[in-house]
């Protein structure tokens, strides 16, 4: 378990960093980078089912100890075998190491304190479990207060549900509800205000509802079911939380985007709807399986920069899929541990003696052979070698013996029937009476819930103060107050100076007659040039035709006096 816990932790800094440093990139949108961010949650909480064929890389190498531990002394034979000549018969005893009787180890008891750890976790995500379920037994007992939905507020969820192509959820109404939510225990409903639905803006109403089933469109409801059960097995790691929180902020800015998508004219009256919504929030969390609107200080005016101004991709690149894909199939995974898997507590002893018996001959074997490099391939000494080792520390061995001893001796104290056993379960059922069920913890837990309904809940001074400003409020500028009175002799004042009947509504009559009559005495004197200018063109096309007519006369009277000319001329000559 603390071997597994390890490794996780590890590879998901990995991929955190990896997530962060991607995260730096203004090409990945909110919704990419959820799905790095989703990756981190479910490698913490992926089985160690599947692993790797290979053992993660060595950080650190043990230094190889210069003799070996044993409960008896050996004698002490010489290394200088005879070397002398390649092609001799060994006729003397092969060289054994020397083996000294070692000192006994001063240490922890790691598998104790192992197992004590492992209690203590187990204690305390058993009463994480019971506070959480504790929590959505009292929200679903507040959903009998719920009321049936308007008929336009489902017809308008429905539209919305069919643009972002979603089942319509079922709708409720609750009036104590500060911020609207997905409530996903059983069938899926859609939990909202009753202040909101009386006094929101209608675009904002639609941007705040599209952003509530976008939530349910990318399948965030899942993640929340997971991210229930992955704080119940990392509640104590860091990595956790970092991971948790990112999930849900990438979140609200992806749902924000597909808002202001669906309902591309509200950016403004979703703004407004948000820092409303905001503004009344409850300082305690929703239940596990809830999403609802979130945002305070500094993510809040980044969520409504991002509404204003900014506009990033609501939906997933294929290349930020297949780069999330090979990061999973690489990262979820575990990896296999070098060798055997470790032992249990009760063989620990035993598995330590054959790992020195192991290091032992791995290390005669390597003075003999650095000794002397023409000895490498001498199959006969190594046989030797290899024969004297299992006599005095293989089957049947006086050491083997004594490992044999200390693993009944663990076994005895440790093992089943032991008192570490008991104590470690007298530990479980003194955990579960101190946090558990009926426990006193329980119960100032419950105390600490009936005190804060009694100070914050319905009837309490902190809504009868609520409830008074408000009415306050209503006095001052609602209807028959002083503010409404002043506003309505202001109207009535403008209609008597500017309305009909007044000195500025004749004036402007006035304006528009003469304007009317300047109009009408241009268009007049338009015709009558209109008129003159026609009348010009007849007399001169009149005048034309007439000297036309007089130099045809004209020519007329020459002939003819040409004519009387000739005529006269004749008479004369008969004259003569």
């Amino acid at each position: 378990m603390l071997g597994w816990s390890a490794q996780t932790t590890v590879i998901a800094m990995v991929l955190a960093a990896i997530a962060i440093l991607a995260s730096r990139s203004r090409r990945l949108g909110p919704a990419a980078r959820h799905v790095l961010w989703l990756v981190v949650m479910i490698k913490l909480v992926a089985p160690p089912v599947v692993n790797w064929p290979w053992s993660p890389p060595k950080l650190w190498v043990t230094a190889r100890p210069a003799s070996i531990a044993a409960p008896t002394a050996h004698p002490i034979v010489n290394q200088q075998t005879v070397r002398e000549d390649r092609e001799a018969t060994i006729d003397e005893t092969p060289a054994r190491p020397t083996v000294a009787t070692p000192a006994p180890p001063i240490g922890w008891n790691f598998d104790l304190l192992g197992q004590g750890l492992f209690g203590l976790w187990l204690g305390i995500s058993a009463t994480i479990a019971v506070w959480q379920v504790g929590r959505i037994v009292r929200f679903q007992r507040r959903l009998a207060w719920a009321i049936p939905a308007p008929e336009w507020l489902v017809q308008e969820v429905r539209d919305l549900s069919v643009q972002l192509g979603v089942r319509a959820p079922e709708i409720l109404v609750l009036p104590d509800l500060a911020p609207p939510m997905l409530w996903f225990l059983g069938r899926t409903k859609l939990l909202v205000p009753g202040r909101l639905v009386s006094n929101a803006d209608l675009l904002g109403l639609r941007a705040i509802l599209a952003h509530e089933l976008a939530h349910l469109r990318r399948g965030d409801h899942w993640v929340r079911r997971l991210d229930f059960f992955a704080g119940l097995i990392w509640w104590w790691n860091p990595v956790y939380w970092l991971t948790r929180e990112r999930l849900g902020t990438e979140a609200e800015l992806a749902c924000d985007e597909w808002a202001i998508r669906t309902v591309p004219d509200g950016r403004v009256s979703y703004a407004e709807a948000l820092l409303d919504v905001c503004r009344t929030l409850s300082t305690t969390r929703s239940p596990a399986p809830a999403l609802g609107v979130a945002g305070a200080g500094r993510f809040l005016e980044r969520r409504v920069n991002m509404i204003l101004q900014n506009h990033a991709p609501s939906r997933i690149s294929v290349p930020v899929l297949l780069g999330a894909g090979v990061l999973a199939l690489l990262a979820l995974p575990g990896w296999s541990a070098a060798g055997s898997p470790p032992a249990k507590s009760n063989d620990s002893a035993s598995k330590e003696g054959k790992i020195l018996v192991s290091s032992a001959t791995i290390a005669d074997a390597t003075i003999v052979a650095s000794d002397d490099d023409d000895e490498k391939d001498d199959a006969a000494t190594k046989a030797e070698i290899a024969k004297e080792l299992k006599n005095e520390l293989g089957p049947g061995s006086d050491f083997q013996k004594a490992m044999k001893n200390v693993g009944e001796e663990l076994k005895k104290e440790l093992g089943p029937g032991s008192d570490f056993e008991k104590e470690m379960k007298n530990l479980g059922p003194e955990l579960q009476k101190e946090l558990g069920p009926g426990s006193d913890f329980e119960k100032e837990m419950k105390n600490l819930g009936e005190e804060l309904q009694k100070e914050l809940g319905p009837g309490s001074d902190f809504q009868k103060n609520i409830l008074s400003k408000a009415k306050e409020i209503e006095k001052r500028f609602g209807p028959g107050s002083d503010f409404e009175r002043k506003m309505q002799r202001l109207g009535q004042k403008m209609a008597t100076k500017y309305g009909e009947g007044s000195e500025f509504a004749e004036k402007m009559k006035k304006v528009k007659k003469d304007a009317k009559t300047v109009k009408t005495s241009s268009d007049t004197s338009s015709e009558k040039k209109e008129k003159t200018k026609t009348k010009a063109q007849k007399k001169t096309g009149a005048s034309k035709s007439k000297a036309r007519d007089l130099k045809a006369l004209r020519s007329q009277i020459d002939e003819l006096n040409a004519k009387l000319k000739k005529l006269e001329e004749g008479d004369r000559e008969e004259d003569e």
